[in-house]
């Protein structure tokens, strides 16, 4: 029997029984984590992105006309 948050690993050929392994939920497990300063700078938000995406297609299909 597995208890909660358990899981078993298989993988054949190399492994040829399963290993019973502790599942842990990530986001709990970030959140009891010690937070970690790399003193990176902050990423662009994903729409942000997509907008210079956006604008870069359209000057280089403005550019092959």
């Amino acid at each position: 029997m597995l208890d909660v948050e358990e899981a078993l690993l298989i993988s054949e050929p190399k492994t040829r029984f399963s290993v019973p392994i502790k599942v842990t939920h990530y986001p709990e497990y970030l959140e009891e984590r010690e937070k970690v300063g790399y003193g990176l700078p902050e990423s662009r938000t994903l729409s942000r992105m997509d907008e210079r995406l956006r604008t870069i297609r359209r000057v280089s299909k403005a550019m092959e006309l």
